[in-house]
C-alpha cells in the first residue's frame, strides 16, 4: 500500500516531494487504512511518555517515577494535555503500554522503515481480526512471532491459519504465536 501510495503522490499536480515528510506520512496513512483515500476525520491527540536512560545520561532531571506518575494523570484526565484535548473537541485514545516498534526487533538486527511497517500493520490486523488489546509481533530476520495475553494464547494460536496468508502479504516468512504470551522485553528472551 505505501507504494501504491507513493506512486498516486506522483500523478497529483504538484513537484514530487514539495510536501515533504507530510507525504510520507499520508502513504503510511494509506497503508495503514488499506486505501488511497484514508478517512482522517477522527481526530486524536495521542500523548508518550518514555524513559530510556535519559536521567543516566543527564537529558532530563526527572526520574522513571515521575513519568509512571505522569502517565497515571494523563489516564486519569488531569494533565494538561487532557485539558487540550477537551477544548479542542478532540477524543483522548486509551490504549494500552506500547514500546516504541523497533522493540519488536531483537538487537543487534537492522531496524528499517519496511520492518517497522510490516510490525505495524501485523499487530493492526491481529487486533483487528481478534479483537485484542495488547498484541505484539516480534520480527527475527522475517519471522513474525505475535505475543499476546497469556489467556489469549490459544485463541491466537486457532486463528494462526487465518493470519498466516496475510502475514506472508507483509513479508513475513513464517508465523508463529508464543505459547508463553506477552511479556515485556521479549524481542531479546
Amino acid at each position: 500500500w505505501v507504494a501504491r501510495a507513493a506512486a498516486r503522490q506522483r500523478t497529483l499536480t504538484k513537484p514530487p516531494g514539495s510536501l515533504g515528510r507530510l507525504e510520507t506520512v499520508a502513504n503510511r496513512v494509506a497503508a495503514i487504512q488499506e486505501t488511497l483515500a484514508p478517512d482522517v476525520a477522527v481526530r486524536r491527540i495521542v500523548a508518550f511518555a518514555a524513559d530510556h536512560g535519559v536521567v543516566a545520561e543527564k537529558v532530563s532531571p526527572w526520574p522513571p517515577s515521575v513519568t509512571a506518575q505522569m502517565v497515571e494523570n494523563m489516564r486519569r484526565g488531569g494533565a494538561a494535555v487532557n485539558a487540550l484535548a477537551r477544548a479542542a473537541g478532540l477524543s483522548v485514545h486509551d490504549r494500552p503500554s506500547n514500546a516504541c516498534l523497533a522493540s519488536r526487533i531483537p538487537w543487534g538486527q537492522r531496524v528499517t522503515s519496511e520492518k517497522l511497517l510490516r510490525i505495524e500493520l501485523g499487530e493492526r490486523m491481529v487486533r483487528e481480526k481478534l479483537g485484542l488489546r495488547q498484541v505484539r509481533v516480534r520480527d527475527s530476520d522475517g519471522r513474525a512471532r505475535i505475543e499476546v495475553e497469556p489467556s489469549e494464547v490459544g485463541r491466537a494460536s486457532g486463528a494462526r491459519a487465518d493470519l498466516e496468508a496475510g502475514f506472508a502479504m507483509l513479508g513475513f516468512s513464517s508465523l508463529e504465536v508464543d505459547p508463553r504470551g506477552y511479556a515485556p522485553g521479549g524481542a531479546n528472551a
